[in-house]
């Protein structure tokens, strides 16, 4: 079995077994009857979260109907979640979020183009699952894991050639951050992400160029506003 193919199995086990052991126990669930340090109220229910940052894509190499290798200059990201406390620790979320970053070199069948210009456009839309490590204090850091669909539109332009095309794969995606507390509603927080884009395929004039996975880098701040 492709290593790939072993992570995503993994993954999805997680996602499973972690979201259904706090269901299949929520009657048994209590929160402690003292906390040792409390900012504000622990609640569960729903929230919304606003981030944005920079975004770092790792370089792509393409083949087929042409060699196409290229590499990207910082750039940028911002989106948002809808998510829904399970239990004061463990969270799960929908994300969708959206960055573009330029070209910084192009190769194109072994030769390094001197004239040239164009962009990525990176999205992900995922459903991500968090756990936080002591969900009741004022600075908490956390930890997650998600799957979904990248998108990977590029528009590259170069002598006697253009690639102008989008595609999509599977994605996952590793997080980690802190929050702190603002008010008992709200939370700043600050997080790095980890996404890998399975290989896509975009038209040239000359026919289909297959990437190997694209991975990006994201860090962000942002703010949480619970319901």
């Amino acid at each position: 079995m492709k290593p790939s193919l072993i992570l995503k199995s993994s993954l999805l086990a997680l996602l499973g077994g972690v979201f259904l052991s706090p269901l299949a126990n929520a009657g048994d669930y209590s929160l402690p009857s003292k906390a040792i340090i409390t900012s504000s109220p622990v609640e569960t229910g729903f929230y919304f979260e606003g981030f944005g940052g920079v975004l770092f894509l790792d370089d792509i190499n393409g083949t087929g109907a042409a060699a196409i290798d290229a590499e990207f200059d910082t750039g940028w990201i911002a989106g948002g979640t809808l998510g829904y406390e399970l239990t004061p620790a463990l969270s799960l979320e929908i994300e969708g979020a959206s960055g573009e970053a330029d070209l910084d070199e192009l190769g194109v069948n072994g030769t390094r183009q001197g004239v040239f210009s164009g962009d990525l456009t990176y999205s992900q839309v995922a459903i991500n699952l968090i756990y936080e490590f002591g969900p009741d204090n004022r600075i908490t850091p956390y930890v997650g894991v998600g799957i979904g669909a990248g998108f990977a539109d590029a528009d590259f332009a170069y002598t006697g050639g253009r690639v102008n095309d989008d595609d999509s794969a599977f994605l996952y995606q590793l997080i980690g951050g802190v929050k702190m507390d603002l008010s008992p509603r709200a939370e700043l927080f600050a997080e790095y992400r980890f996404g890998s884009l399975d290989e896509f395929t975009l038209q040239t004039g000359a026919g289909d160029v297959t990437f190997d996975e694209l991975q990006s880098h994201q860090v962000a701040v942002g703010v949480q506003i619970k319901f």
